[in-house]
């Protein structure tokens, strides 16, 4: 960068009728910006810079449309206008135009996922801050913050919360005593983020809703609508779906009124969420889509990705995987145009979920380990946590699970967050499992056990933990022949089954009819196991899990001749070992681990002849 001097024009003293009169304009753009009213704000801009002759001036409304093109979700023409500024900035020596230019390309660089080029330029516009010798005026500890509010929003997204945290509390001490309230509540609001992200829900709610009281008092009629948003998503993270509900309707309700349609379709989305959450798919379905055409007609692209992928997850969930598939390439295609960074690994990711589901490890594997490379690359070490343990469920070499679990403790000791912490140890536990030694097994089954145990933080986390911990007590029972096992294993399963009832979670509590009807054939209780095998069809049938409703159908046309000779077979007294085979307990439990649920019909045709051949044994067939 060329050396830079400030120019004449910055130091001059007293104020023209001319500059009097800008300085009222550009209190009507901030008051339109305040006010949320960003096309008034854009219209008078052009307005001052049509009837101004000062270069600076005209820099100066430049900087605004680039924020506000930003803010308006056009990311790309706030970066090009920016550039555009910087270099003019360069070529006259205007230090604070320079600096107040690259803080709008950082707004737009974080926009579009470009968290690393964002940092170095704000490292740049440090170092232009540091060369403003004005140190001791309120203008320059304002520019200051809005270094650190940057900051703080980066690695928020990075995953390095404590940092961000810590940027954010100093931005609001500054804002307190320097700024407005405008500024203050976009702090509020990012801190509640931070904190949603740490999981301390109590305190963002708390956030939250200062941000909206000041929004409210601005009538900011947008930021209150994102504010609400926000706090029904807190509520949808503490379980109390009702209320997150009834914030989202709010939000609908007030963004038809305003006639908002980029909020109208996030507030039919987020509802779309809360019936996914709630195992009521269809309307979940039916929601997010009649959200997705409003925004697709906006013609904006900045989070149609994100959009995208939430349909793409309820077709997941519904097992109707061509259609997952369908939009998760479509959120890349979008992604991979904008060259957001964060949902192109997210998108990569989802479609590696698909291709485990359907049997092909290795293609899945290639789609994760592409979206753990963007991941690293941004530093978003929570998303990265948990590529790492999708990855070590994935492998079954001690070595492919060394290497990631390496890489998953390095992120585990850079600072103390209980969501990454509880990722490492179920990373750790899978990798101690694999090792085949029992002394390892024992540890692993100790540190599944307490997983199941802790504050559910994604149900995913405590799911997986509890098939390990069955899994492992399995093979334990399968050694001993202790039938206190079984009780401990129907104990776990009915700790998880009141964890899924409470968190709405129906795809999850399916999974549990299914073992507990395979647990109640291992203990002969024949009646139970045709009770529960027929409530998981109902249940699944009721939720939507058309897929998985299929499975169990499938796989109960395949006991049903097994389940009638029940009867004669334990009169032969097996083997513990003998009917833990016939049950086939073990593999289900495996499926469901490795996400192996949904099978192709000729591994059921071959799994119906391996049961037949069992039951031969007895010369039942």
């Amino acid at each position: 960068m060329p050396r830079l001097k400030p120019s004449k024009s910055s130091s001059s003293k007293g104020k023209s009728k001319n500059s009097q009169l800008r300085n009222i304009d550009l209190k009507q753009v901030e008051f339109f910006i305040y006010r949320g009213n960003l096309d008034l704000a854009l219209k008078k801009l052009v307005e001052l810079e049509g009837r101004s002759s000062d270069k600076l001036d005209i820099l100066r409304s430049k900087i605004q449309k680039s924020l506000i093109f930003t803010q308006m979700g056009d990311e790309t023409g706030g970066l090009n206008l920016a550039d555009q500024i910087i270099e003019e900035g360069q070529q006259i020596g205007e230090l604070v135009i320079l600096f107040d230019a690259m803080i709008a390309k950082s707004n737009a660089l974080f926009e579009l996922g470009e968290l690393n080029t964002c940092l170095e330029v704000i490292k740049t516009a440090e170092n232009i801050l540091i060369s403003i010798k004005a140190k001791d005026q309120p203008d320059y500890v304002k520019r200051d913050s809005k270094l650190k509010f940057l900051k703080g929003k980066i690695y928020r997204k990075k995953g390095e919360l404590d940092l961000a945290l810590n940027y954010l509390q100093e931005c609001f001490f500054t804002i307190q005593e320097y700024g407005d309230q405008y500024e203050k509540a976009e702090i509020l609001n990012m801190l509640g983020i931070v904190n949603a992200s740490k999981s301390e829900n109590d305190s963002a709610l708390g956030f939250f809703k200062q941000g909206l009281e000041i929004f409210e008092e601005l009538e900011n009629r947008s930021q209150i609508l994102k504010l609400t948003n926000n706090i029904g998503m807190i509520y949808q993270l503490k379980g109390e779906l009702e209320q997150a509900l009834g914030c989202f309707q709010k939000s609908l309700a007030l963004s038809e009124k305003e006639g908002d349609k980029k909020r109208q379709a996030e507030s039919l989305i987020n509802i779309g969420l809360i019936y996914r959450n709630k195992g009521d798919l269809d309307p979940a379905l039916e929601y997010s889509q009649k959200g997705l055409r409003i925004y697709e007609g906006l013609e904006l692209k900045s989070e149609l990705a994100a959009f995208y992928n939430n349909v793409g997850v309820i077709f997941q969930i519904k097992g109707e995987l061509d259609e997952a598939s369908e939009y998760y390439h479509r959120s890349l295609d979008i992604a991979e145009e904008l060259g957001d960074k964060q949902e192109i690994a997210t998108g990569l990711g989802n479609i590696g979920d698909i291709f485990q589901y359907q049997g092909e490890n290795e293609k899945a594997v290639s789609y994760y380990k592409k979206s753990l490379a963007l991941f690293e690359e941004i530093g978003n070490d929570i998303n990265t946590s948990r590529l790492l343990v999708t990855l070590i469920q994935a492998h079954d070499k001690d070595t492919d699970q060394t290497f990631y679990l390496e890489k998953l403790q390095k992120i585990h000791s850079k600072e103390e967050n209980k969501v990454i912490n509880q990722i490492y140890r179920l990373g750790r536990a899978i990798a101690l499992k694999s090792s085949g030694r029992i002394v390892d097994m024992a540890e692993a089954q100790q540190i599944f056990r307490k997983i199941t145990q802790e504050e559910v933080l994604y149900i995913s986390f405590t799911g997986f933990s509890m098939l390990y911990l069955c899994e492992s007590l399995l093979i334990e029972f399968k050694a001993t022949g202790n039938e206190e096992i079984i009780q401990d294993i129907k104990s776990v399963l009915r700790r998880f089954s009141h964890i899924t009832e409470k968190q709405y979670s129906h795809f999850w509590l399916a999974h549990i009819y299914w073992l507990e009807s395979r647990l109640a054939l291992l203990e002969f209780d024949i009646e139970r196991s045709q009770q529960l095998l027929k409530q998981a069809l109902a249940f699944t049938e009721e939720k939507g899990l058309r897929r998985l409703a299929m499975e169990i159908s499938r796989e109960q046309i395949v006991f049903i001749e097994q389940i009638n000779r029940w009867e004669q077979i334990i009169e032969q007294k097996p083997s513990v070992e003998e009917v833990f085979e016939l049950t086939q307990l073990g593999d289900l439990i495996n499926r469901m681990i490795n996400k192996r649920i949904y099978r192709k019909e000729e591994e059921i045709l071959d799994y119906a002849t391996k049961a037949k051949e069992l039951l031969e044994k007895w010369g039942e067939v």
